[in-house]
């Protein structure tokens, strides 16, 4: 059984607690060779799994009822205007900015934000092509 965290449960209101933080960013700089973090602070890449949930649950609804589909990203462009503060409430959006129908599918870019749910200061915007 897999047990998923509330930000998959709803993927608009994404969650970062100081504990999740402190363990993913440990987890991947220890893949890099790096000492583990001192502090609980978001990574870099805390924006992109923060919001991808919300990315995979538009392009699902977006493709209902056009039969099996597959996800390949083609690029990835990460603002980082600051990192998410874990604990702070986070508001994720998703936005369509164009579809392309090509002979082996169809080619969306999607753009995701991340903003401070109490001042409403996006914190990074994603864009998947």
């Amino acid at each position: 059984m897999t047990t998923l965290p509330d930000s998959a449960l709803d993927p608009s209101a994404p969650s970062l607690d100081a504990d999740a933080a402190l363990r993913y960013r440990a987890v991947t700089r220890r893949a890099l060779g790096r000492p583990a973090p001192g502090r609980a602070v978001a990574g870099p890449l805390a924006a992109f799994v923060l919001t991808h949930p919300l990315a995979e649950r538009t392009v699902a609804d977006l493709a209902a009822g056009h039969g099996p589909y597959s996800l390949v990203h083609l690029a990835q462009e990460i603002e980082l205007h600051h990192p998410p503060r874990p604990g702070a409430p986070l508001d994720a959006t998703a936005e369509l900015d164009a579809v392309r129908v090509e002979p082996k599918g169809t080619r969306l870019v999607l753009t995701t934000t991340l903003a401070d749910r109490a001042t409403g200061a996006e914190q990074a915007r994603l864009t998947a092509h």
